[in-house]
């Protein structure tokens, strides 16, 4: 089994470009049959970075959405002199929850509050 960190090197654009992965890809149907669309996201701006479209389509059609955030993104600017983890923590969240509201009004957000930059040691939490 592959394992994803964090800390690992990335897989470039073109590397995805040329294995041609991403033209294999079905076409994503998003209908207001879809009984409930989730959005599981790493840090706060990460649902609007990856799923912004997909937020906006579905609510659009009707069907129910809930975003969950593992982490606050506490740990986005270490060492800041101008916002502690736990100032940055409550604007994350506040950031998220307005931009959610544009895309997604009537959505469902959960915080779980796990540690930014330490997911890997709390992967139980996100089963």
């Amino acid at each position: 089994m592959v394992r994803f960190d964090h800390r690992d090197a990335g897989t470039t654009e073109a590397a995805w470009r040329a294995g041609g992965f991403l033209d294999r890809l079905p076409p994503l149907v998003v209908s207001a049959a879809t009984p409930h669309l989730v959005v599981l996201a790493a840090h706060p701006d990460d649902e609007a970075l990856g799923a912004a479209g997909l937020l906006v389509r579905s609510s659009r059609q009707g069907t129910p959405v809930t975003v969950v955030v593992a982490t606050d993104g506490e740990g986005s600017h270490p060492g800041s002199p101008t916002h502690s983890p736990a100032d940055l923590a409550a604007r994350r969240r506040l950031e998220l929850i307005e931009a959610v509201a544009c895309m997604a009004p009537d959505a469902d957000v959960r915080f779980l509050g796990l540690p930014d930059g330490g997911l890997r040691e709390h992967r139980a939490a996100l089963h």
